[in-house]
């Protein structure tokens, strides 16, 4: 009986563990407060690899702590509506087509050669420069390998 109690805790306890997000609204307080590399993914709801990423990758309890012990973690839904204040500017969605488009913030940090692909992780340093980016699904593993080379 209290093997069974033993293993459903423990299993109770590796479920919970997530990582601690934040928001573009919170980061110039906290980067304040305690100063850390910062990773933006950017996702829309219709990427399939997105989704993926924040199932397997993201849910990795290796990749949990890292990020949760020496990164702030912003997710950022690249096709928001909601607009923002970054840098003293204010930012917001602008369409590029009938159906499709792309908030300011996602076009700022995550494009390249013109174009925003998802999904799309952006590390950024304390002071909010661009230190790396990879735009493409990465598996626990490579996300993995690429904390320990980044910082």
């Amino acid at each position: 009986m209290n093997y069974w109690i033993w293993i459903i805790g423990l299993w109770s306890l590796v479920s919970v563990a997530q990582i601690k997000t934040t928001t573009f609204a919170e980061i110039e307080q906290l980067m304040e407060q305690q100063p850390r590399p910062l990773l933006v993914f950017f996702y829309t709801d219709w990427c399939s690899y997105c989704e993926l990423m924040k199932q397997k990758t993201f849910a990795d309890p290796k990749i949990i702590q890292e990020l949760n012990e020496n990164y702030y973690v912003i997710f950022f839904d690249g096709e928001s509506k909601e607009p923002l204040k970054w840098n003293n500017q204010n930012m917001a969605f602008k369409k590029s087509g009938l159906k499709s488009g792309s908030h300011q913030l996602t076009t700022h940090f995550a494009e390249q050669k013109g174009r925003v692909t998802y999904p799309s992780l952006v590390f950024l340093d304390s002071n909010f420069q661009k230190v790396f980016q990879q735009n493409t699904y990465l598996k626990a593993s490579e996300l993995h390998a690429l904390l320990e080379v980044i910082y």
